[in-house]
């Protein structure tokens, strides 16, 4: 009789620990999911956008010379931006005329997010950012076609300004973040994307 009380406890301490374990293993792969996402995403832009990435090769853990053949056969078939058609279409489909990474409609961004947009003659820019309150301190830095036009600390609820200028033709606007948050994980709001500042940009 002993013995087997000790089977049962041994059964069933067993089976807490069995769920214990798948239990921590799907916590863990839940809040790993929206980063693998924005990675597997950074890939799909490095392969279909390379001329938008100053490390392409790095980022796709590839040669250079291998992304010079991957950029020929996109643009044989007219599969990315290197195709003049190509380009255009992207910029009629998107609703503000911005191509987007890592950077949504509404203008959040993650800890890191490109946007590309399209300039009839050289002009000024401004943008508009903002770290949320649940971020209490976050380094940014935004860069237009290659050149620092902000970097520095911003402390939650903290707003700033600043400008830039445009060329003609194709411009691109990069965003690293230190620090991003999913505000559901803190029971903030439902909104389960990773978002680290919100930038407007007022083209004129």
């Amino acid at each position: 009789m002993k013995y087997r009380s000790s089977l049962v406890v041994f059964v069933i301490v067993s089976l807490v620990f069995i769920f214990a374990c798948e239990g921590v293993a799907n916590v863990a792969q839940w809040q790993r999911g929206p980063a693998i996402h924005a990675w597997t995403e950074e890939k799909r832009n490095a392969l279909l956008f390379p001329q938008f990435f100053d490390n392409a090769s790095e980022v796709l853990l590839w040669p250079d010379d291998q992304v010079v053949k991957d950029r020929a056969i996109l643009e044989q078939h007219a599969l990315s931006c290197f195709s003049p058609q190509g380009l255009a279409d992207a910029f009629t489909d998107s609703p503000d005329g911005i191509i987007r990474s890592g950077w949504y409609t509404d203008n959040w961004v993650s800890n890191q997010g490109y946007a590309v947009f399209n300039a009839e003659s050289v002009s000024n820019i401004s943008f508009e950012g903002y770290v949320p309150e649940f971020i209490p301190n976050n380094h940014i830095v935004v860069q237009l076609n290659n050149k620092v036009v902000f970097a520095g600390n911003l402390t939650g609820g903290a707003s700033t300004s600043f400008g830039g200028q445009v060329q003609k033709g194709i411009n691109v606007v990069n965003v690293t973040c230190e620090r991003e948050v999913i505000p559901s994980t803190l029971g903030i709001n439902p909104d389960i994307r990773p978002i680290a500042f919100r930038l407007l940009i007022h083209r004129t």
